[in-house]
């Protein structure tokens, strides 16, 4: 869909958001950390969309916790400190900042929970 956070930070649209000079997510992230200048433009843009979202929700629906699951995860630091950085600038901040987590799942949480949807049903 058209502006959503897929579309902003997802890895189906990297190659269009960085013209061309990135193939996935995981290629951008490492020239951010090996302080390439223009992967980290691309990506501090990606992360604070999903910064930005993260915080309007929190706004909205006042969560303890948002968990960030699937490859983008894997990210580390490299995501999680500038996340953290935009949301609590963003945020409205009227009680306990939101806690940002990593899936305990990893990438996989996802086919986990469907695999235990499936055998319960």
């Amino acid at each position: 869909m058209p502006g959503s956070l897929e579309v902003m930070i997802g890895n189906c649209t990297i190659e269009q958001r960085t013209g061309g000079r990135f193939k996935t997510t995981h290629e951008l992230v490492a020239a951010h950390t090996r302080g390439d200048r223009e992967a980290s433009e691309f990506w501090l843009l990606s992360v604070r969309a999903l910064g930005y979202a993260i915080s309007s929700f929190a706004n909205v629906l006042d969560p303890e916790a948002v968990i960030i699951g699937g490859g983008i995860a894997r990210s580390g630091a490299a995501l999680f400190e500038p996340l953290e950085r935009f949301v609590h600038d963003s945020e409205w901040n009227v009680g306990a900042a939101v806690k940002i987590l990593p899936a305990q799942l990893g990438e996989l949480a996802g086919a986990y929970g469907a695999a235990r949807n499936a055998m319960n049903a």
